[in-house]
Formats: C-alpha cells, structure tokens, sequence
C-alpha cells in the first residue's frame, strides 16, 4: 500500500483506520486456506523454500555457533585495533615531531651557513691583497691589447665548437656569436689568450699564471692568480671574480670561462642574477655587507645551477669594485642531503629539499640521486625531457605542494601531503631566513615506509584472528549442539501451527521451559481457531467499507487494497455541490436526501470512468481521465468530466421531480497536472492535490445554483462543438476582474426551477 503525502493535496470526510486490520485479515484467511493441503509441515516448509536465502530462518544451533565465532573475533578486532589506533597515532607523533626535528636542523645549517659564506665573503673582500688585485687588474684591462683578424676568428671557431651548443641544449637561439662575446677588445684579447690559445681544458685553466703575451696585464695575473685562485680553493667556491665599478666588466676570474671580460651592464648577462646581484642589489647595502642571489642555471659554468655571493671590494672610501663567489648548488644539496646520509639525520627513507618561490628545486632531490632513470620514469615525458637535457632536477622540477604553499605563506606545515611526485608523505615545511631570497625548506617520509611497522602488527593480528577462529567455532559447534537439542521439535510444532495446523504433533518435551512451551502452543493453536473465524467476518465488513471510501477499481478481491492509484497527469477536477432547499434544511430527512443524491453522482462517476476522490455530505471532488492500464483516456478528461456533470445533474433533477424535493446542485471544473493516491496517514483515504483540485473548489463554490462553471483550461480542452459555452464575465476576482471562465449553457431540461423554488446552498 503505498503512502503519498502531498503538501497540497484535497482533505477527505469519510476516512477508515483499517490498514492494519485489512493486513491481518488478509493474511490470516491466506493462512487459514491451505488448499487440499493436510500436512501443515508440509504447507510451511513449501513456503520456506519459496523464500530467497536470506531470508529463510536460522537455526538455533548455527546463530549460537556463530555468535561464539563473532565474538571471539571482535574481541580480537577490538583489541587489535585500538591498538593499532593508538601505535599509529603514537608513530605519525614520533615521525612528525622527527620531521620538525629534521627541517627545522636542515633550515638553521642553510641559513647558519649562508650567513657564514656572507660573512666569509665580506672578509675576504677587506683583504689587503684583494683590494690590491682589484686596483691592478682594473687598471691594465681595458690596454691588455687587440685581437687581429685571424686571432678573432678563432676566438670565434671557439665560440662555434664550445658554447652555442650549450645555448642550443638550453633553447637560447636568439644570440649570436658577437652577442655573447665581450663587448670591448680587451675582454676578448684576454679570452683567446686565457682559454682559445692556452688549449688548456676549462678545470685546469686555475692553473695558468701567465698566459705569455708579454702584456701588463698577464704581468700583473701571474703575481696575483697563485693567491686569487687558493683562495677560491679554501672558500669552496667555483669561481672567484673581480667586477669594476661602475663599468662592471668582469677583470678577473680564477677559472677563465666565456663570462671572463664581459660588462654586465650590456649583452645578455644583464638579465643574470649576478648582473642583478652585483649591479643592483650590492649598492643598497651597508659597507661591509654581502649579498646572496637565488639560483640561476648559468650557461658558463657549463649550464650548472650556481648562486652567487658579492661583496663590495673598497680602497678606503673608495669603491673599486666587487668581490663575486660562484657558489654551486651541490654546496646546498650537501647541507639538505647531509651529504647522503639521510638515515644519520634521521630520515630513513625520506628526504629534505629547498624550494624557491616560483615552486621550483633549489636543491638536489635524493630520488634524483639514487636512481635518475627511474626519476625520470615517475614524471611525464616533457618534464622529464627537460630535466635530462638540464642535468639536474633544479630549477626544472615543479613542486607546487601544499607544504610548500603553506611555507611561502610565512607558516609552517606539518601533517599528511603529496610530494612533487605525487606519493604520500608525511611532511614537515618551514620558510628559511635567508637574505635575499624566499626559499622554503621541505623534510618529508613516504608514508608507506613511516607506517610499514604497523602494516606488520597488521599482518600479526591476521595470523593470530586465523587461528583462534577456527578453535572458537569447534567450542561454539559443541556447544551449541548441547544446548539445543530439544529446539527442533519445538520450531516444527510453530511451523505447524503457522501453516495451518491447528492440532500440531508435538512429542512430550519434559518438565522445562520447553515442555511448558510444547503445552502453550497446543492451546494457541485452538485459539487460533477461533479466532480466524471472528476475523472472516470482520475481514468482510472491512472490505465493505473500503470500498466506500477508494475507488473499487483499488480494492481486491481479498479485501486488500490491489493498486496504490499513485498518478501524476493531466487531468480534470470536478467539485460539484448539492444545495437543498430551505424547506428541508431542518427536515430530520435532510440527511437520507444527501446520501441518495451522492449516490445519483457516483453512479454517473461510474458510468463515464470518473473516479470519486473527496466525498462530504453536501460536497464531491471527482478527477475524470486518470489512466487505467490500457484502456486509459486519449485526453486531459475535459470532455468525459462536461458529460459525467451533465449526467449527474440530470438525474438529480429526474430525483426531485419524482420526489418532489428541492434539490440542485452545481459544479466547478479545472483541468492541468494533477496527482492522485491512496493516502495513509494512520488512516486510508484516496486523495488528490495540485492547482486545478484548488481551482476547480474554488469554481464550484463560486457557481450558482444550477450552473456548471469551466477555468479556460478546461475550456481549451473540450472538444469543438460538442459543448455550447457562454462567458461567465459577472464571476470576478477578489481585485474585481475577470475570472475568464465559461459557463456550460445547458440543456432544455435545465435547472430553472430551482432558482424559482428558492434552493441554497447550505
């Protein structure tokens, strides 16, 4: 029985609460009719079957065993498990707080040891024979000489053989050779004489003193170089500059590479971070301060990513220059892998990496480390082109995690995140305090590898649940087996009864529970008997009534209803009315005139399949074209609800002029989406709702005596010329306008007398 409960749907008058008598009747007379069927086991049994697996009934015997079984297995569950609960809020604890412990002692060595090469930096470019180097070599550079045309041509074949592939690999293809050649006659004088004629390889030209040109120049490099260039050695440094000012020609390096004579103020240099370190930030600090760039891949250190560290080079208030030491990113990578021993800084199968702020490496990555071609297998083919034609993940691997979005932000993370790689891990971020440079320092544990000890008390409780299962359910088996013997006879004897038995076969069970039980259930079964008998006839009285109030279209042959009548559809409401006269308004009779006329309508409802909703003493609620199966209507119900209320009113006329009663009615019809159902709400009811339900009450209490009023929804729907309307212009609005209904113009045996007779509504 379905149970529709719509916000908006018609009230009834006439409702029953006999839902659950209606099931009970139902299904004892099912249970009291076995057919031929004398066996009642046997009747049971066969219905058993009928039922799907799950359903059917359990033995006692087995739920006692499985209960054994269950609870011995939850108690493992449950202890195991909140252990397991409390291990892995103590692990990722102790993981976490190791991870903070890691990065926070990884971002102090950073900053400890950028601070120390600042300061180291700032040190060396006070000393005495610095200064003296810087003065020498800013003097004699710019007359060190001028290349001839066949020396030029070398310099360029250089250029050609050893650094435009270098631009190539790394997709700088808009420079040519005179572009990144030194731009005065010195710088590449110096250059050929240092790198193109020497034929020394780049890692050993720290070893030329003098390049043997006789010029003032390598004069003054074979006394300063030895220095210079030891020095450099004893600061880790890959290089060692001196820049003049303003100019910012480089005049010196240790190692003699294509940056050796440039200007930085002009050519591609300009847009390196040791143009933008030297030139525009190293002014802005205090004397005797350093300053430190970000990293950069720098084409002439081969293309390596390299960050540099400048101090102002001074000759008492004098500033001669700049002092530039090339830092290599593996001195980074040193202090964030502690040189490969990640266990000893207690991150097992972690790692801890920097990060600037455009969400790139600054440091080397230890999957990078340990196996570069399964790195490269773990990214996608563009990226992981890039990173092989770059040599290093540096500056090239994105990292747009949130821990290091959370440490950009100033804050520091710690919990559960994804790394660059996309695997799991429990991570720690924190934001560096490095002059110069927003870098963020990231410690991280796969989570896997962080959580595998508890993966193996896992494996520890599965074993021990895989044996003392088996033990508990031979204890439950053997025991429930005792427990339960006299069980079966007991269940065949209900089974019995339930099936139809009303004098079961139960054997002498003894002087327990169960043999008291045996007794009960003779003396049910013969008040069962007893019983059925009494709900036979109530079920028919039930049924009876139920059919006043649902359609009998709902209503079964067994009493019970066949069809919940649930519809959603366009449809046609009909309210219609009955007014008696006032002669009979007191007339004990009143009540016999209002059933016999409620009866006339609902015999025409039934002639022209309209189907009664709402019924009151004086007022009726009809929806004619509701679909029933197949044979349901071709329309909205317009034309069968105009002829259902032509037939109604007719015949009530033909009752009160046979009676001699003043009896009339009038009606109001609204057709659009209407929905229907049986109702349960404690109660049965057939019930309908939507707007033309409302619209056509409205109507019908607006009608006057003996006319039938129609919304133009109904009006549209009518068939063409078989009706005659006429507009009902005086029924207006509550704003004094127009409703816009029609009034159907009735036939000759209209209803005139009942306006001469004086008949109201009550």
């Amino acid at each position: 029985m379905s149970s529709l409960h719509p916000d908006n749907g018609a009230g009834t008058d006439r409702d029953i609460d006999t839902s659950s008598e209606l099931d009970s009747g139902a299904e004892t007379a099912a249970q009291s009719s076995p057919d031929d069927e004398t066996d009642g086991f046997a009747v049971v049994r066969a219905r058993l079957r009928a039922l799907p697996w799950w359903r059917r009934p359990r033995r006692l015997r087995r739920q006692l065993s499985l209960t054994l079984v269950l609870i011995s297995l939850l108690s493992v569950l449950l202890v195991g498990g909140l252990n397991f609960v409390a291990a892995s809020e103590l692990l990722d604890e102790g993981t976490e707080d190791q991870l903070v412990g890691t990065g926070q002692s990884r971002a102090r060595s950073i900053e400890n040891g950028v601070q120390r090469v600042l300061q180291l930096t700032s040190s060396v470019a006070a000393d005495l024979a610095v200064i003296n180097a810087l003065e020498d070599f800013e003097a004699l550079f710019p007359s060190a000489g001028t290349l001839d045309e066949a020396e030029q041509a070398e310099l360029d074949a250089y250029y050609e053989e050893n650094l435009m592939p270098q631009l190539a690999l790394a997709g700088v293809d808009d420079l040519s050779i005179t572009d990144i050649q030194p731009q005065s006659d010195s710088g590449r004088y110096l250059q050929y004489h240092y790198i193109v004629e020497s034929g020394v390889p780049d890692d050993e030209r720290v070893l030329i003193d003098d390049a043997g040109d006789g010029s003032g120049y390598s004069e003054i490099h074979a006394e300063h170089h030895p220095y210079l260039s030891t020095l450099k050695e004893t600061l880790a440094a890959d290089d060692l500059m001196l820049i003049s000012a303003p100019a910012g020609e480089i005049v010196y390096t240790t190692d003699k590479r294509v940056d050796f004579g440039v200007d930085l103020s002009e050519g591609p240099y300009t847009e390196s971070k040791l143009a933008a370190t030297v030139l525009d930030r190293l002014p802005l600090v205090r004397t005797g301060d350093s300053v430190f760039s970000d990293v950069q891949i720098y084409i002439p250190a081969n293309g390596d990513a390299v960050a540099f560290v400048a101090s102002a080079v001074r000759s008492g208030t004098n500033l001669l220059g700049a002092l530039v030491l090339e830092v290599p990113v593996e001195s980074l990578s040193a202090i964030t892998t502690a040189d490969g021993n990640w266990e000893t800084v207690g991150l097992g199968a972690g790692e801890s990496y920097v990060v600037g702020a455009d969400e790139l490496l600054r440091s080397e990555s230890r999957k990078w480390i340990e196996d570069p071609e399964r790195y490269l297998s773990s990214v996608d083919d563009d990226l992981a082109e890039r990173i092989e034609r770059a040599g290093s993940p540096v500056l090239v691997q994105p990292v747009d995690t949130d821990p290091v979005a959370t440490a950009l932000d100033g804050d520091e993370f710690q919990g559960d995140a994804k790394n660059y790689l996309g695997t799991k891990t429990l991570a720690y971020s924190t934001p560096l305090d490095v002059p110069g440079v927003d870098w963020v320092v990231v410690a991280e544990v796969p989570l896997r590898d962080a959580r595998s000890p508890l993966y193996s008390y896992a494996l520890r409780m599965l074993l021990v649940v895989a044996i003392i299962v088996p033990l508990a359910a031979l204890v439950g088996a053997w025991l429930a087996n005792r427990s339960t013997r006299p069980v079966g006879p007991v269940v065949d004897a209900a089974a019995a009864v339930a099936g139809g038995d009303r004098d079961p076969d139960l054997p002498e069970l003894g002087r327990d529970e169960f043999g008291d039980l045996g007794h009960r259930l003779h003396a049910m079964a013969a008040d069962l008997g007893e019983q059925e008998r009494e709900l036979e006839a109530e079920y028919n009285r039930t049924r009876e009534l139920l059919m006043t109030v649902l359609p009998p279209r709902l209503v079964g042959t067994d009493g019970a209803v066949a069809d919940s009548g649930a519809a959603a559809q366009l449809a046609t409401a009909i309210a219609v009315n009955i007014a008696v006269g006032a002669a009979h308004t007191n007339d004990d009779t009143l009540d016999e005139i209002l059933s016999r006329v409620s009866t006339l309508i609902d015999e025409a409802a039934d002639d022209h399949g309209v189907d009664r909703v709402r019924v009151a003493a004086d007022r009726s609620l009809y929806i004619a074209g509701l679909e029933r199966g197949d044979e349901g209507p071709a329309s909205a119900g317009a034309d069968e609800a105009l002829a259902f209320v032509d037939d109604a009113r007719q015949r009530i006329i033909d009752f009160r002029d046979a009676e001699a009663i003043d009896v009339s009615a009038h009606a109001g019809l609204s057709t659009g989406p209407v929905g229907v159902g049986v109702l349960q709400r404690g109660s049965v009811t057939f019930g309908a709702w939507g707007e033309p339900v409302r619209r056509a009450l409205a109507i019908g209490a607006l009608s006057q005596i003996g006319q039938v009023l129609v919304d133009a929804s109904t009006f549209a729907e009518s068939s063409p010329n078989r009706y005659d309307f006429e507009p009902a212009d005086d029924v207006i609005a509550l704003d004094g306008s127009p409703m816009g209904l029609h009034r159907l113009v009735l036939s000759a045996t209209a209803d005139t007398t009942a306006h001469n007779q004086g008949v109201t509504p009550p």
